[in-house]
């Protein structure tokens, strides 16, 4: 999973990985249905929004808690991948409330202003330019806006880096992740005021490492340019290793985990 603390693969590979993978994405992304059940429960401490505005929503899993915790509420809903925004439209065909729209978020934040909540799950971490996006975010919110944003920092499939690491002797450096603590900072010298803030790990269980790997291709991320030359041997060297050292407490398979940070914000100070 190319990450904001390493060399970012062109935006436009990165659509094409996310929209090959738009079919299966939901089967895959477990820990992300997780991550989006808890922000969704960051929402109760803001002001009622009158125009939200989702980066990165892809096929709707966060999207769908945004529309029911704010019914009627407009929602617009930013991907850049093509597969994803028609994945998106396909599951909520219908709902009036809803635009889903094509678009570079970088991009759109610098010219779209007037939104009351900024929203994204899990899909800051594929922005080039991290150090600008909390002001480009606060750019686009009116006076008193809120953002409600999780994504994941170091630590992030700490369980499959480790085990290539010392199991196969590979190094992906892909998985080497910002912090909480620099996400944090990157809103607070922007001028927000914190609601709340926290880091967690989610783990959820695979039959097998091999499972593992296929869901992080299954949502479209990658081990980056490091992983396109692991072989066989090494996949097996990995999958031995973990199984030994990362099998589940609850017995029957192997633990998978992020470590996600998550913030809820209000445009305050230097506003």
């Amino acid at each position: 999973m190319v990450s904001a603390g390493t060399v970012h693969p062109d935006k436009a590979s990165v659509a094409d990985s996310f929209s090959r993978a738009a079919s299966t994405y939901d089967l895959h992304a477990r820990h992300h249905e997780v991550i989006a059940s808890i922000l969704a429960g960051l929402f109760a401490g803001l002001p009622q929004p009158g125009k939200i505005l989702e980066i990165g929503c892809g096929t709707g899993i966060m999207t769908g808690k945004i529309l029911r915790a704010f019914p009627g509420i407009a929602v617009h809903a930013l991907d850049i991948s093509p597969g994803m925004i028609e994945a998106c439209r396909s599951k909520f065909r219908g709902n009036r409330a809803l635009s889903v729209m094509p678009g570079d978020a970088e991009e759109y934040l610098e010219k779209s202003p007037g939104y009351d909540m900024v929203v994204s799950s899990c899909s800051f971490q594929w922005l080039h330019d991290t150090g600008k996006i909390a002001r480009r975010v606060a750019n686009s919110l009116v006076s008193g806006g809120s953002v409600v944003l999780a994504v994941p920092v170091e630590g992030t499939l700490f369980e499959l880096a480790e085990s290539f690491r010392t199991g196969a002797g590979r190094i992906i450096c892909s998985l080497e992740m910002d912090t909480g603590e620099t996400w944090m900072k990157r809103f607070v010298e922007a001028g927000f005021d914190v609601v709340e803030a926290f880091t967690r790990k989610v783990t959820v269980s695979f039959p097998d490492p091999i499972d593992v790997l296929k869901s992080v291709r299954g949502i479209g991320a990658s081990l980056g340019r490091e992983g396109s030359g692991i072989g066989p041997h090494e996949v097996a060297a990995m999958r031995r290793y973990y199984r030994n050292v990362f099998s589940s407490p609850r017995g029957g398979g192997v633990d998978s985990s992020y470590r996600v940070f998550f913030i809820s914000c209000i445009t305050g100070r230097n506003r």
